[in-house]
């Protein structure tokens, strides 16, 4: 395998859940779009989309060769 990484520009919140709060990601129209979102999870009024780190970079590096 190889190691990649990411830089990000700004980190807003870091924030540990347990397991139970995320739920199935919903029925979004568009599939290139669901496939790069793991779960959802809402606490208080914020809806919290687990993305699916491992697919974006799987598709960038299949792009950039």
């Amino acid at each position: 395998g190889r190691l990649i990484g990411l830089i990000v520009d700004a980190v807003s919140d870091i924030l540990t859940l347990g397991q139970d709060k995320f739920l199935p990601t919903p029925d979004i129209p568009s599939t290139e779009i669901k496939e790069f979102i793991e779960s959802v999870a809402t606490i208080d009024d914020r809806m919290i989309q687990l993305v699916a780190t491992d697919q974006i970079l799987e598709a960038r590096v299949d792009h950039a060769a």
